[in-house]
């Protein structure tokens, strides 16, 4: 697929079923994005998949802080953590 096509058809899906992915799809796809590029070229890469009651924990604590008014940075790269919510430099 040419780059401006991949572009042009990306989106973002905020509606999620609980169908579940088959192992081979998640890794095919954990593996794809091993090639994305890192922003500030940081290269560090975190990945955690849940699953199950596990996933619904999560997004149950997550709805309680939202209520609470606190909010997460889960979209917050790490570098950008270290310098600009810690102070460092290096």
């Amino acid at each position: 697929m040419e780059f401006s096509k991949v572009l042009k058809q990306r989106h973002a899906v905020r509606r999620f079923t609980d169908c579940q992915i088959k192992r081979e799809i998640l890794f095919e796809i954990l593996n794809d994005a091993r090639m994305a590029p890192s922003w500030a070229n940081a290269q560090e890469r975190r990945v955690y998949v849940a699953m199950r009651d596990t996933a619904h924990n999560i997004r149950k604590a997550y709805a309680e802080q939202a209520k609470k008014g606190l909010i997460g940075l889960s979209d917050f790269s790490l570098y950008a953590q270290r310098i600009l919510v810690k102070g460092i430099t290096t």
